[in-house]
């Protein structure tokens, strides 16, 4: 079974970053399913739970790609956010920030309804194009 997601975590390049990680998500166009939901929020509970305890890790990005992805029930939205409340303590320690990217607008929709259910602890910024904002990022590092 494909997944509905990539993940990927890896170093920035950029010097300003040299010491921060980033945590990217692709989602994929594949058809969702209840079962491909799951295993997304058990991949997600396993990164989490290695940035949480990874001593290498002190400072990361997510970045949420939706560039491919068309639709994700509404009904899902309220199980990610317990997930990812779950994870406060260490957001606020280590995320600098998280970016997304969306092409659909259902998923503009599904983004929407997120941020009115969840308060980031760190900025949070949507994306006009499919890449990171790295000046960003080190604008955030510079004023923190």
């Amino acid at each position: 079974m494909e997944p509905m997601t990539n993940f990927q975590l890896s170093e920035f390049t950029q010097t300003e970053l040299s010491d921060c990680h980033l945590l990217q998500m692709d989602f994929l166009d594949v058809p969702f399913t209840e079962l491909k939901y799951k295993i997304f929020l058990g991949d997600f509970k396993r990164m989490m739970d290695f940035i949480v305890s990874s001593d290498d890790i002190t400072k990361f990005v997510m970045y949420f790609n939706f560039k491919d992805c068309t639709s994700i029930p509404v009904a899902q939205t309220p199980s990610f956010i317990e997930l990812i409340l779950s994870y406060q303590d260490m957001f606020e320690e280590k995320l600098i920030c998280t970016q997304g990217y969306i092409s659909s607008n259902f998923m503009t929709v599904i983004s929407n309804i997120f941020c009115k259910l969840y308060k980031t602890v760190k900025p949070f910024l949507f994306l006009k194009k499919a890449e990171l904002d790295v000046e960003n990022i080190i604008h955030i590092l510079k004023s923190t």
